[in-house]
């Protein structure tokens, strides 16, 4: 992925921005814990046996500098980006 601006990813991917500053590089996007960078932006995917959204800690610990959620979440840091949208999986397919 090339670089671009967080608040892409929020228009890109039809969601709001909780927190974090828009104008943040975004070079990476996962949607798993290992191996996070600075400039990551965690996806938490839902599905029948997993809920990415019990991994945002994680990934906000490791580094990740925003996630895209279906709900905010409380307890990150401060300046932690949250992407809230309807659907994880939609909005990455946007993406």
């Amino acid at each position: 992925m090339d670089p671009t601006a967080l608040d892409n990813i929020v228009r890109w991917s039809g969601g709001h921005l909780r927190g974090g500053d828009p104008a943040l590089p975004i070079d990476t996007i996962c949607n798993n814990c290992m191996g996070l960078s600075i400039a990551t932006m965690f996806f938490a995917l839902r599905g029948e046996n997993f809920d990415g959204h019990t991994f945002v800690a994680e990934a906000a610990r490791r580094g990740a500098i925003g996630a895209v959620v279906e709900e905010s979440l409380e307890g990150l840091p401060p300046g932690f980006a949250q992407v809230e949208v309807g659907d994880t999986l939609d909005a990455l397919q946007q993406i």
